[in-house]
């Protein structure tokens, strides 16, 4: 895992490389392969109940949230990965957003997953292609 913040680093970012075995891995390629955009809506959900417990435990009645984003999915092919690129930005200020780029494949019955958080697509994916290259 690598991770370059705010004001020291000139391409913020953050990139990493993880590895699923058995069914956690075949579960988790399903979900690349069929439908990035429900793991997308899965995350949204699970930090939503997350938020929920948290007002509940401080007492507090659940406001719910304002729609804040838009979140856009594509496909791309690399080299030995399939990959997916997950932008989501600002309805405020499109110009503001992150990037997540995504490259997956089979190793055995492993199934690595390369991925990289930056603030355009360009960077996401070089970074994302760095960490599937460092396997």
């Amino acid at each position: 895992m690598a991770f370059c913040p705010g004001e020291t680093c000139p391409h913020r970012g953050f990139a990493a490389l993880v590895a699923f075995e058995g069914s956690r891995g075949r579960r988790m390629e399903e979900a690349l392969s069929a439908s990035p955009a429900e793991l997308a809506r899965s995350f949204a959900r699970l930090e939503a109940e997350n938020a929920a417990e948290r007002q509940r435990k401080a007492r507090k009645p659940a406001k719910p949230a304002p729609d804040r984003s838009t979140t856009d999915i594509a496909r791309f092919d690399a080299p030995e990965a399939r990959g997916v690129l997950v932008t989501i930005s600002s309805k405020a200020s499109p110009a503001r957003q992150a990037v997540t780029a995504i490259l997956y494949g089979r190793e055995g019955d492993r199934l690595v997953v390369a991925l990289a958080v930056a603030e355009n697509a360009e960077a996401a994916r070089r970074d994302a292609a760095a960490a599937w290259r460092s396997r």
